[in-house]
């Protein structure tokens, strides 16, 4: 694929900041439908939990496409590929802004933008590893710093439009902003040889097909990775991070105005997490340079996201619930940073250890989208739905835990 020439080059550092923008830009359109949730929710006359639903499954699909299409996408350039999937995500909003049914607009949001939108993500993390070796842990703080300016930005942006423009022109100026995913893929320089999809086999297994079948299968999905104890708590851990991550994004708005705060109060917490997401990102490249045990950083990280979770639903207070934000913005972006250096160190094929984080932070989205709609909608509020948001959360603090006293994660850490 690169050369060695190209680790830690300058040309590293540009497919860096295009990570960076690709992550902007996929966290803020998934920030921007949690803050038009309401809109949505009365302008097709639909429960909340479904509204939340459809926005976790358009990461949800993507995130198993990365999955089952890995193989099949290393045969592309990723730069075409960036930006094709920029031209289906423009159209995908088109689409939502003229649908006239819930259904019609959810199987737009969900495969049209969903899909492309999820898999340039995939593409921009794994080209991380592909342009990195020394400075890797500092390249993703770069790529992941795009979550901490998108909840600072598409948060009061997003409102600022629906009170300018209604719901319809909110969506076409999100669109004419998603088109900047070809950009992240401009950055990205053009292979001569890419990977073609082979299978090792052998004439025995040709002559029974089930077993070839089951050989393809496990070389596509690099099944191996499951024999790894520290992988599974690892997946484990994103899933959960994912689940409170995803639940904090939709719902927080809708939540800030249950309690009685204006809808410009309520998305300054939205602003205040970003603020404390940047300050996690940069603090975590800080903390590696000091120490190289991956594992009892990210576990306590996630202690620290579990436990800001919790104050939400003890206390209707503007400036705890502030401080709040800040604190769990700044620990689930270092988890999410932790997670990617910790994956460098797993043994298999990198592409794939990436597709199946990405995967199971889909179902952690997808659950959270549904479950926590659904817990307000029976219940009446939030306060249930985000004290299970802090359980989850610490209860992958408890994962590594365990694993940690068992001895597995000496060799990693």
């Amino acid at each position: 694929m690169l050369g060695q020439h190209h680790k830690d080059s300058r040309l590293a550092w540009v497919v860096a900041f295009g990570a960076h923008l690709c992550k902007l830009l996929h966290d803020g359109l998934l920030k921007s439908f949690g803050v038009m949730l309401p809109s949505l929710s009365s302008e097709f006359n639909t429960s909340n939990w479904v509204v939340g639903l459809s926005i976790s499954l358009m990461i949800v699909v993507g995130g198993l496409f990365a999955v089952i299409a890995n193989p099949f996408l290393k045969r592309f350039q990723p730069r075409l590929l960036l930006i094709v999937f920029a031209i289906l995500i423009f159209i995908g909003f088109i689409l939502c802004a003229f649908s006239s049914s819930w259904t019609t607009f959810s199987i737009a949001l969900i495969v049209v933008i969903g899909i492309p939108l999820r898999l340039s993500w995939y593409l921009m993390l794994t080209s991380l590893a592909d342009y990195f070796e020394k400075h890797y842990t500092v390249a993703n703080s770069i790529a992941y710093l795009g979550s901490s300016v998108a909840l600072v930005i598409f948060a009061p942006l997003t409102q600022y439009l629906l009170n300018t423009y209604g719901l319809k022109g909110t969506l076409l100026v999100l669109g004419s902003i998603s088109l900047h995913v070809s950009i992240c893929g401009a950055v990205l320089k053009s292979s001569k040889s890419y990977q073609n999809i082979t299978y090792s086999s052998d004439s025995n297994e040709e002559n029974n097909f089930t077993s070839y079948i089951w050989k393809v299968v496990k070389e596509i999905f690099d099944t191996k990775l499951f024999v790894q104890p520290l992988f599974l708590a690892m997946l484990a851990a994103e899933f959960g991070t994912q689940y409170c991550f995803a639940g904090w994004v939709i719902y927080l708005v809708s939540y800030a105005t249950s309690i009685g705060l204006s809808p410009y109060y309520a998305t300054t917490l939205s602003a205040s997490g970003g603020a404390g997401s940047f300050i996690g990102t940069l603090a975590i490249s800080l903390i590696f340079k000091i120490t190289d045990n991956t594992v009892y950083v990210f576990m306590s990280f996630l202690a620290i996201a579990g436990f800001s979770l919790l104050i939400y639903p003890l206390s209707s207070s503007f400036p705890i619930l502030v401080a709040a934000s800040f604190v769990f913005g700044m620990a689930v972006n270092a988890c999410m940073v932790a997670c990617m250096v910790l994956a460098k160190s797993l043994e298999g094929h990198q592409s794939s250890i990436v597709a199946w984080i990405i995967c199971a932070s889909s179902f952690g989205r997808l659950l959270a989208g549904f479950l926590t709609g659904w817990i307000r909608d029976v219940t009446g509020s939030y306060i249930i739905s985000f004290m299970i948001l802090g359980g989850v959360m610490l209860s992958s603090t408890c994962v590594f835990a365990v694993l940690a006293c068992i001895g597995i994660t000496k060799r990693t850490s």
